[in-house]
Parts: structure tokens; C-alpha cells; sequence
């Protein structure tokens, strides 16, 4: 069957098309033909319309009267939006995980996780370095123990990596670890003011850097 093989057909056209829409193997504001997708993946229509509904759940689809089911579009405007709203909730989540009373353990994972970065650097494998990346972000909704705000972070995930992904931040992935190590420094220290800080720093610094590639590639969506 293609590209897919164990899970439940929605659930393995979901993560296929997922990886291909953050990758941007399928461009923002492309359509997603129904027939071709079929025909690619040798599935019925229905996994692929569940799949579809998923994602749009999460907001990386949406429909267009006339046009059908598209990548959403990013615009100068999504950017701040979305980091935005990011920090709000990593920040949120920060706090809560800091109270949680496991900041050792929290810690010891967030390391493991920057040690993850570090090689996935000096293996040029940005995929590698990218999951890692993600992970000393997840870490304190693992620890935050909130299941909603767990589920508003992982319904605007997906857009800040299609910006990263698209806008070319990997191009500066050492001051990305160098946040995260100041972050998890904080959190070794027991230090919640002081982790919510860095931890908004961090998205400041993404904030400037994703909007000035923005500017510099001529503001294309």
C-alpha cells in the first residue's frame, strides 16, 4: 500500500500528510486533490476525508468556498500571531510544570533533549535536531499535567514548525540550543521566574528572527 502500512488507514494518511504539510513537501495554500491523493496512497476516499478533517482540526487545513481542502497560507501578520500565542502557552505551561514539584526530573529530560539537538548538529541531521527542538518544548506540558492546555498547544504546534521549516530558522539552530540551555539552567535552579523569562526570551528571539527572514525573502506567504 504505498507509503502506508500498520496503523488505522485515517491514522496513516493523517501522520503522512501532516509530515508532508510541515515539511513543505505540500506548499501552503495548495489544494489537496481528493482522486490524486488516492491514487498515491492506494486508500478509499474516506480515511483520506477523516484524515483532512484532522488536520483541519488542527489548523493546517482549511476549506475554501470554490477551492475545496487547501494548506492554510501564512502571512506577515500569522507570523506574530502565531509565535505569539505560543509563548503564551509554553510560557503558561513553564509555570505549571515548575510548581509540579519534579523540576529534577524535568530537568534531567530537558538536558537529554538538548543533548539530542547537539547531535543531531554535529550530524547534520536536522530532522533529528528538530525532534529534540520540539521535545524541550513538550516536556513542560508533560509536566504541567493540563490536559487542555496540552491540547490548545498541540492544535497551534504545527503551524510555528511549518514557519520554522518554511522561513528557514534552522539557518540559526545554535541560538536555539543556547535557549534552551539557559531554560533548563532555570529549571536546575528551582527558578520558575526565571525559566518563564528565558522561555519568553526564546520566543522574542524567534519572533525577530522568523520576521526578519520575512522581510529579506520578500514577505512571500
Amino acid at each position: 500500500m504505498g507509503l502506508l502500512n500498520t496503523q488505522s488507514l485515517s491514522d496513516q494518511v493523517y501522520e503522512v500528510l501532516r509530515k508532508e504539510i510541515i515539511s513543505q513537501d505540500i506548499l501552503c495554500g495548495e489544494k489537496l486533490n481528493i482522486r490524486e491523493l488516492q491514487k498515491r496512497l492506494s486508500v478509499s476516499a474516506t480515511p483520506i476525508r477523516e484524515a483532512i478533517s484532522r488536520l483541519e482540526q488542527e489548523g493546517l487545513i482549511e476549506h475554501v468556498s470554490n477551492v475545496g481542502a487547501r494548506v492554510i497560507l501564512i502571512e506577515k501578520r500569522d507570523v506574530k500571531e502565531i509565535v505569539d500565542l505560543c509563548e503564551i502557552l509554553d510560557c503558561g505551561a513553564v509555570s505549571l510544570a515548575m510548581q509540579s514539584g519534579e523540576t529534577e526530573a524535568l530537568a534531567e529530560e530537558i538536558e537529554m533533549h538538548i543533548k539530542g539537538q547537539e547531535i543531531g548538529l554535529e550530524e547534520e541531521a536536522k530532522e533529528k535536531f528538530m525532534l529534540h527542538s520540539d521535545k524541550c518544548h513538550e516536556v513542560f506540558y508533560k509536566y504541567a499535567k493540563n490536559k487542555r492546555l496540552d491540547q490548545l498547544s498541540r492544535q497551534i504546534q504545527g503551524q510555528m514548525i511549518i514557519l520554522i521549516a518554511k522561513h528557514k530558522m534552522l539557518q540559526y539552530p545554535e541560538k536555539v540550543v543556547e535557549d534552551h540551555r539557559l531554560i533548563c539552567e532555570a529549571v536546575k535552579q528551582n527558578d520558575e521566574g526565571k525559566a518563564v523569562f528565558y522561555m519568553k526570551r526564546h520566543f522574542e528571539n524567534t519572533r525577530e528572527i522568523l520576521l526578519s527572514v520575512w522581510k529579506t525573502s520578500g514577505g512571500a506567504s
